[in-house]
């Protein structure tokens, strides 16, 4: 079976480095890119993604961050993220602070995770070991509840960035981390790894 689907997609950034970050993204997809199912495989199913996402460091060494996604799935479904953080810097690279997390859909289904009111609170720690224009290193994690499960959940991760030759860069990620859904706890690792021209 041959199924062709055609790509959307749209975005804007305003950054200061270090400073603030404004950023909005648009996207349409097949669903399964989006909403990462396996089970989504071989269904005809679109979505929209609209992203927003945006930090401000103050003077004072606090920070504040958020992002809001919202999806839209061909399905009638409807749902999103809400995440929330603040956090202070206690040294130059080091910010340690608040993170609330939410999730919710208009409705549940099994062909892909849609849950009708997760949430978290927990707390975060990010470390920036090198931060330079040809590379950069940082670790970090959290450590948190789930609001109506009051179950504990948990994260670390590192990230890398090298510029190989003149722009030209290569960007690792791995996370690994304890959560729940569906009432289930589970562990989960990820890596990530790109590869991209800067013009």
């Amino acid at each position: 079976m041959n199924i062709r689907k055609f790509t959307q997609g749209a975005y804007i950034k305003f950054e200061k480095r270090n400073d603030f970050r404004l950023s909005l993204n648009y996207s349409k997809k097949d669903a399964a890119e989006i909403l990462y199912s396996p089970y989504l495989v071989g269904y005809r199913l679109n979505a929209r993604l609209g992203l927003f996402d945006a930090y401000y460091k103050f003077k004072s060494g606090f920070k504040i961050l958020s992002k809001i996604t919202y999806i839209d799935v061909s399905d009638g479904n409807q749902g999103g993220n809400i995440e929330f953080r603040l956090g202070k810097y206690f040294f130059k690279d080091f910010i340690l602070g608040y993170e609330y997390y939410r999730t919710i859909f208009k409705r549940q289904t099994f062909i892909y995770y849609s849950p009708l009111n997760f949430s978290s609170h927990s707390i975060f720690a990010d470390w920036t070991l090198l931060d330079e224009k040809t590379a950069q290193l940082s670790v970090g994690g959290k450590a948190g509840i789930v609001t109506n499960s009051r179950y504990i959940i948990g994260q670390i991760h590192a990230s890398a960035g090298f510029e190989v030759v003149k722009d030209f860069n290569i960007r690792a990620t791995i996370e690994a981390g304890s959560s729940v859904r569906n009432q289930y706890g589970y562990n989960s690792v990820a890596f990530n790894l790109s590869a991209f021209w800067v013009f």
